[in-house]
């Protein structure tokens, strides 16, 4: 098994449309090409160890999926594997464990993901939280700061693991909206 998350180079316009200067941005939520892949951070569970890729590696990401029975992630599969697609790293949902997903299906909401991002879950099950925020992601990038980039994405993955491994361990985790404990699907 994997688990991965990414972030992207370019940002995603406001809905007001409000755009800073001296960035640039894709078309919208749509526009999975244009949003083009900055990084993407994995834990790969058979060899103990994370991994970073740059949009120039792709190809050797592609070689690990290939490769691999499950790929988990948190939202991977409305996004993540979305924008990997035009770079020909297709991930099939048969392959795929969303923890985003089956954690709102524990909730009763199978369709209703409000207040379940991996920040508010984490807070809930650990006390703790993410590193930041994904719209600061492609900023990072074009200012080249890619240090920081690859810290953030990869405590998204540290904290994405620790929650999967909760769910390994024992089969359930605290619901962020309730504060009750719920029974969490395991990857199959």
């Amino acid at each position: 098994m994997i688990i991965y998350d990414l972030e992207i180079q370019n940002l995603i316009p406001s809905k007001n449309g409000d755009r800073l200067p001296d960035f640039k941005y894709c078309e919208g939520w749509h526009d999975h090409f244009g949003m083009d892949v900055a990084c993407v951070v994995l834990f790969d569970t058979a060899r103990n160890e994370y991994r970073i890729f740059d949009e120039f590696m792709l190809d050797d990401l592609k070689a690990i999926v290939a490769r691999t029975d499950v790929v988990a992630g948190f939202n991977i599969i409305s996004f993540d594997n979305k924008v990997l697609a035009p770079h020909e790293v297709i991930i099939p949902e048969t392959k795929c464990y969303d923890l985003l997903v089956e954690i709102a299906r524990a909730a009763g909401t199978p369709n209703d993901y409000t207040g379940l991002s991996l920040d508010t879950v984490c807070i809930a099950n650990f006390k703790t939280g993410k590193t930041g925020n994904g719209v600061d992601a492609p900023k990072l990038y074009q200012q080249k700061r890619f240090g920081e980039l690859f810290d953030y994405c990869l405590a998204d993955v540290r904290l994405t693991k620790k929650l999967l491994d909760r769910i390994l361990e024992i089969g359930h985790i605290i619901n962020p909206r309730t504060g009750k404990w719920i029974r969490v699907n395991r990857p199959r």
